[in-house]
């Protein structure tokens, strides 16, 4: 009697082995939707706004030298307040939704000028357009090319601090570029320094030093670089 014929492979009469059939798992793959969704939304506004920027403005401002202090500053003959152009220009670097920067401007008024430098801190609302913002500031502001009625004011300088604070809105145009307005308020405690001659103009002595607490306010445009 010939001896039975091996079965083929795979038949009834042969186990199968179950497990080898079976597809190996798929390995784990780590995928970027895991990111932080703090640090992914700090990198789009990076992406979108950029880290440094450079910005120029110009609008319109009020300023009164004597709001709510006159110690022995300028006679009240003298222009003390006043209405007109203003410009200036900032730079600073951005952290998610903080800037910090230097800004400085200058205004003309009718008899004289009024200049700021300054540093200041920003927080933007972190919307991808359309971002308000509300800033502070410290710095130095000086009083220029005053043109005093009576010359011997002339002789005496009148600098001090300002500090400022604002508000307003910036608009994306484009990778670099954004627009905005603004509105901002500064307080400057202004000093004059004595002069070296005794004269007494009114109510002032100009031997002496004078002190006076004032207010700007300013309304402006913007134009921002973003790199």
């Amino acid at each position: 009697t010939p001896p039975p014929s091996a079965s083929p492979a795979g038949t009834a009469t042969t186990p199968r082995n179950a497990a080898a059939d079976d597809p190996a798992p798929p390995a784990e793959r780590v995928l970027e939707d895991d990111q932080d969704p703090d640090e992914a939304a700090a990198e789009e506004d990076e992406e979108n706004w950029g880290v440094f920027w450079i910005e120029a403005m110009a609008g319109y401002s009020f300023a009164n030298l004597v709001t709510f202090k006159n110690d022995n500053f300028i006679p009240e003959s003298e222009n003390l307040e006043g209405s007109g152009i203003v410009g200036g220009a900032a730079l600073g670097f951005r952290i998610y939704f903080l800037t910090l920067g230097a800004r400085a401007t200058i205004a003309s008024y009718f008899g004289f000028e009024l200049g700021t430098v300054g540093a200041d801190i920003a927080i933007h609302l972190p919307i991808p357009v359309v971002q308000p913002y509300i800033r502070v500031g410290l710095g130095y502001a000086w009083m220029g090319d005053a043109d005093y009625e009576d010359p011997s004011l002339s002789t005496t300088d009148v600098y001090g601090l300002a500090i400022d604070a604002g508000l307003g809105v910036d608009i994306k145009l484009g990778r670099v570029l954004s627009i905005g307005a603004g509105f901002d308020a500064a307080f400057l405690n202004m000093g004059r320094q004595g002069a070296d001659e005794a004269l007494t103009i009114g109510e002032v002595n100009l031997e002496e030093s004078g002190d006076a607490v004032g207010l700007q306010l300013r309304v402006h445009g913007h134009l921002t670089f973003h790199i």
